[in-house]
């Protein structure tokens, strides 16, 4: 399937990213649920009033077909999960770990993935990071400081969060010149050159050389981000969604590792809502979060067209004739299969059992549950 510029999906992003082509997005962006064990909703009368969602986990919303998936093809990624201390951080993984591989897949080579979370769960997913896109691939651990956030005063101010930075590959769009950071004064003593720009210039006491930068030109981004605050109740830009992240955090990441023209996927949608655009010269392609609590009906919808653009129209209807088409074919051979296998364990078990009656042998031990294999109980 592919995706026309500024798409919208609503729905279980891991099925609309299974039908999406291999290596076809050049960057993406997800801000997903933090395991934060907690609930989330738009304040009523506001502009996102009925987003809500829940972020809390256990092992009843593990999908089997997900961690049969996982043991039977990643026993690397299987032993990162079954590393978690506990049932919860299980099944968030779990939900996290197949999603992330299908992002791998649809990655172009030279791509990136930022993966925004905080340190509730950011060491099991970097792990788990480390996995499916290689311990080599992995560029920076992002720190976004800000100063609201936690006042408690049994410990010291929590106010951060974790963006992890990976490329698929060696060879990846990264331009740190779009990014640059002001430069801060320092101890640096300041001259002015007789065309009036200024400088910070310093002499190493060694070597006595003399170093001298332009103050018109901004120093490379560092991986801790301080000057992006947190979007505050009286901002224009916030929508009233309950984790709604800066414009200016977004655009930051987009300018560094995508070019004018290139695919933006966000498959979770957990910073805003994506009407609300991602940055000036990408373009984003977006999915509403999922979480547990959804009702998993997909909607497509499609750009808005005008009575003017019916040759836009015919030929839109027709890709998605074809596109449900192409779909209910692949169901219908799924189905067919499953049918055929289904009927050959029927007669495989029948088989079993006649011939354990004639040889008098205790029926075979049954498989451990998926329940006792997260558990070990």
């Amino acid at each position: 399937m592919n995706i026309n510029s500024k798409t919208i999906f609503t729905g279980d992003n891991l099925p609309i990213m299974r039908g999406m082509n291999s290596e076809s997005v050049d960057l993406i962006y997800l801000d997903p649920p933090f395991n934060s064990n907690a609930n989330y909703a738009a304040p009523i009368g506001s502009e996102a009033a009925g987003a809500e969602f829940k972020d809390t986990w256990t092992l009843r919303d593990v999908d089997i077909t997900w961690l049969d998936l996982i043991e039977a093809k990643h026993p690397a990624l299987n032993r990162v999960i079954h590393a978690a201390m506990s049932n919860s951080d299980k099944s968030y993984l779990i939900y996290m770990a197949v999603r992330l591989l299908e992002m791998h897949r649809i990655l172009k080579d030279s791509g990136s993935i930022y993966l925004h979370c905080d340190p509730t769960m950011s060491h099991y997913l970097k792990l788990v990071m480390d996995t499916i896109f290689g311990k080599q691939h992995f560029q920076n651990e992002i720190i976004w400081c800000y100063e609201r956030g936690s006042r408690r005063k049994s410990q010291f101010g929590r106010k951060h969060d974790v963006i992890l930075f990976y490329s698929k590959t060696k060879n990846y769009v990264f331009d740190s010149d779009a990014v640059r950071v002001e430069r801060r004064k320092t101890h640096m003593k300041v001259e002015t050159d007789l065309e009036g720009r200024t400088w910070q210039v310093k002499k190493d006491a060694k070597s006595g050389k003399v170093y001298r930068y332009p103050t018109d030109v901004g120093v490379l981004c560092p991986d801790w981000w301080i000057g992006i605050q947190q979007l505050n109740r009286n901002e224009k830009e916030r929508l009233g969604y309950p984790t709604q992240k800066p414009l200016a955090l977004l655009d930051r990441i987009i300018k560094a590792s995508s070019n004018e023209g290139h695919v933006v996927f966000d498959p979770f949608c957990g910073t805003q809502p994506p009407a609300s655009g991602t940055g000036e010269h990408a373009e984003p392609v977006n999915d509403n979060r999922q979480t547990p609590s959804m009702n998993g009906n997909e909607t497509h919808q499609t750009p808005s067209l005008t009575d003017n653009d019916s040759p836009k129209i015919v030929a839109l209807l027709e890709n998605q004739v074809a596109d449900l088409k192409s779909q209910l074919a692949q169901a219908s051979d799924r189905e067919t299969a499953l049918i055929t296998e289904k009927s050959k364990l029927l007669d495989l078990t029948d088989r079993l059992q006649k011939q354990n009656e004639v040889l008098m042998l205790p029926p075979p031990a049954k498989k451990r549950s998926w329940l006792h294999r997260l558990t070990g109980r």
